[in-house]
């Protein structure tokens, strides 16, 4: 897909997905979510996201949350979104959770 081809939510995260070389099922497992919601949302531009899917995608990808909702960020470079796969193939999601928690509380 080509970069310019990039207008809507779902083609800039099937994008970022493709870019890391993983599947839609092997994002969904890595983002909690069943294969049959991230292969419908990416196929389907009437579908809208929540955004507890786009925070899980969007981390698992490594993206900033405003990309794929088109409100602002960046692009992610290749490195930075194969990256992020690598770290979330390597720590849970439940673990990158609590992780995320603690960051938080720490900051309050």
């Amino acid at each position: 897909m080509a970069k310019t081809d990039l207008d809507t939510t779902q083609k800039r995260l099937r994008w970022a997905r493709e870019l890391a070389g993983v599947s839609a099922s092997r994002l969904a497992t890595l983002a909690g979510l069943s294969r049959t919601h991230v292969t419908t949302f990416e196929v389907n531009p009437g579908r809208g996201l929540d955004l507890e899917t786009a925070k899980r995608l969007s981390q698992v990808l490594g993206l900033q949350l405003e990309w794929p909702a088109g409100v602002g960020g960046r692009p992610p470079l290749p490195e930075e979104v194969k990256a992020a796969v690598r770290v979330a193939e390597c720590y849970p999601l439940e673990r990158r959770q609590r992780a995320g928690t603690s960051r938080a509380a720490r900051a309050a």
